[in-house]
């Protein structure tokens, strides 16, 4: 199926920071499902083979969608290179769902196309922050997670550099990509730690009351499979799907040459639109 896509439409995300969105449909005219994206941590909507896997989603009868969220580190101009830290600093887990759910407003008020339901799928983090916005939001009628995490919380550093954090007020992060050391200010921790039962995934994955499946890597070293595993075990009506022999971006990489997708990552995505077709 021919689509057509259009790049970079901006929209105003948490605390009224622009930030883009993409928007892959079928050039056929008629209702179709929709498809939200969430990348994850230090993730973007361009990142890798994201907007083959994206367009092939389209292709096969959905609009989907893929953005950047508002306090990634891009700007409209520069949506790549992370060239805003000062952004990234004051990102938290809040502003992500604000900024998901600023996608579902701008969806319902769009005049682009029409469509006939809404599903989800979020990759690393933004599995965790779909999981909560599915939840959240009853216009959501599938939820699929790639590599998800299942818990926010403990992905923070040991309890030292936790104090040091708090301390300094301050934390960086390596970029291995740009080699910049991403700086995360203490608003990130009071954040999770203010708004725990909002931001606890297994209370929003006990509350899914809708269709979901669960994908991950058999060898993810940055997300353990077991975090897939408990996910599976939260949701009630959730399928799990193990891909052997893949780690976390299931042999994707960036800058992604070349017009094949790894077997992984077209495994991952023959799956999800099985899935998408249910």
């Amino acid at each position: 199926m021919e689509i057509i896509t259009t790049k970079n439409i901006v929209f105003e995300g948490a605390n009224k920071r622009m930030s883009l969105l993409d928007v892959y449909s079928p050039k056929n005219v008629g209702k179709h499902p929709v498809v939200i994206f969430l990348h994850g941590f230090k993730g973007f909507k361009d990142w890798g083979y994201f907007p083959m896997l994206l367009s092939k989603i389209a292709e096969n009868g959905f609009h989907v969608i893929s953005f950047n969220m508002s306090h990634n580190g891009g700007t409209t101009e520069n949506p790549i290179d992370f060239p805003d830290l000062d952004a990234f600093s004051n990102n938290t887990h809040s502003k992500e769902i604000f900024d998901t759910e600023s996608i579902l407003t701008w969806l319902e008020n769009q005049k682009i196309f029409q469509y006939s339901s809404i599903n989800i799928i979020g990759h690393s983090r933004g599995g965790g922050i779909a999981v909560l916005v599915t939840n959240r939001n009853i216009q959501v009628k599938k939820l699929i997670t790639w590599a998800s995490v299942d818990d926010f919380k403990s992905r923070l550093p040991n309890q030292k550099d936790l104090n040091n954090w708090r301390k300094e007020g301050v934390y960086f992060i390596k970029n291995g990509r740009t080699k910049q050391e991403m700086p995360m200010k203490y608003g990130f921790v009071e954040d999770l730690l203010e708004q725990n039962e909002k931001l606890l995934i297994s209370n929003g994955a006990k509350g899914v009351n809708v269709p979901s499946l669960i994908i991950h890597g058999e060898k993810d070293k940055a997300v353990s499979f077991e975090n897939a595993k408990n996910l599976n075990t939260w949701i009630k009506n959730s399928e799990l799907l193990r891909i052997p022999k893949t780690g976390h971006t299931f042999d994707g990489k960036h800058p992604f040459v070349g017009n094949n997708l790894p077997a992984a990552s077209l495994k991952l995505l023959e799956e999800t639109l099985r899935f998408l077709k249910l």
